[in-house]
């Protein structure tokens, strides 16, 4: 069976990395304080509105009149659940649009959006009352991309094998970032949505000047992220996520390494314990790995003679003990093979097969086969 997105290795390469700003530069949207100030911001709805327009090929102006934010809580399911919060939700008409940004690349991190999409797509439902199913869109924004995946933007729905939908009302459009970026890097051809999400994230170049040339909204929005950028607000808080941002990696870089190092540390004592089984002297292995006694849970009197043939003893005997069971289950595998070949020369026979013929499919001799009958 074919694997599923979820099931893929994920991968950082040409994602957006926070960095310390230098002057005249923008913040990407990648950064959770830039997203709310540009896009989870109603003074700036057009930028949502023109995203939400590329995305729909829709008329954006019919867009940014009917577009309005909705709180960002998705109200509890029951009394046992704490609200969740999502990135961004905004209607349009009586459709719900979810815009997600998922910066740091984890499995858990997708298969929450769905979480919020499902939960948005019953958001009208009440005790009692009739069922009443949103329209629901989630636009996924990740700053990474799957191993074996090509696509800078993917649409999802429910469907079958043969491609049917199940249903409209619940749709995921899945962008990643690296992809666009490569696009951009290898100067191959872009959407205008991909334009779009380049001015949110790239830095400003002669390039990006001729990406945007004659769009109205992508110019503005360049120059108004810029004035955001220098706020002395948003730098304060986007320093504060730098922060956080570096502690989380080195968390998770202390985690690896320790992994790794109790791995090794496994590994040696295995192998260590292995060449004693094998008659290798104590002095030896203890120099030869830089372990000790107490690393390899030995008495601490292993070096005395009687301690030692005790121990030899034991690994003789758990030698001895592993033997017989790989004996006793290549006894059983054979027998059983055995009997399967006495079964197919019983079904032969009852169909009067000749004896030869018995004897070459099945590797039993004509006297074995004569006293089946």
């Amino acid at each position: 069976m074919k694997k599923t997105i979820l099931e893929l290795p994920i991968s950082r390469k040409n994602a957006y990395e926070l960095k310390e700003l230098k002057k005249g530069e923008r913040i990407p949207i990648v950064s959770d304080v830039m997203f709310h100030a540009m896009l989870n911001n109603e003074s700036r709805k057009k930028y949502v509105a023109y995203l939400l327009s590329l995305v729909l090929d829709k008329d954006f102006e019919e867009i940014n009149e009917n577009i309005r934010f909705i709180k960002n809580n998705i109200d509890k399911n029951n009394v046992h659940e704490s609200n969740k919060t999502v990135d961004l939700v905004c209607q349009i008409e009586d459709r719900i649009y979810n815009i997600e940004m998922n910066n740091n690349g984890t499995h858990t991190s997708i298969e929450r959006n769905i979480d919020y999409a499902n939960q948005l797509y019953s958001s009208k439902m009440t005790t009692g009352h009739h069922y009443d199913y949103q329209y629901v869109l989630q636009i996924n924004i990740n700053n990474f991309s799957f191993v074996g995946v090509d696509k800078a933007i993917d649409d999802y729905m429910l469907r079958d094998e043969d491609g049917n939908i199940l249903t409209d009302k619940i749709r995921i459009i899945t962008i990643y970032l690296p992809k666009i970026k490569e696009k951009y890097y290898n100067k191959d051809r872009l959407t205008e949505l991909e334009k779009l999400l380049l001015v949110f994230n790239e830095k400003d170049s002669k390039d990006l000047d001729e990406i945007i040339e004659g769009d109205k909204i992508m110019q503005e929005y360049r120059k108004d992220s810029l004035e955001a950028s220098e706020d002395e607000k948003i730098i304060g808080l986007y320093d504060k996520e730098l922060h956080l941002e570096m502690l989380h990696n080195s968390e998770l870089k202390e985690a690896r390494e320790k992994g790794l190092e109790q791995g090794e540390q496994k590994a040696k004592i295995e192998t260590a314990k292995n060449l004693l089984k094998n008659g290798a002297s104590l002095s030896l292995v203890l120099s030869s790995t830089g372990l000790t006694k107490k690393d390899l849970d030995l008495p601490k009197d292993y070096e005395d003679e009687e301690v030692i043939g005790l121990y030899d003893k034991e690994l003789h005997l758990e030698m001895l003990h592993n033997s017989e069971l790989k004996e006793a289950r290549e006894k059983g595998l054979e027998q059983g093979r055995r009997e399967e070949k006495i079964e197919a020369a019983k079904l032969m026979l009852a169909k009067e097969i000749d004896l030869k013929t018995i004897s070459e499919c099945t590797n039993l001799s004509i006297e074995e086969i004569e006293k089946l009958s």
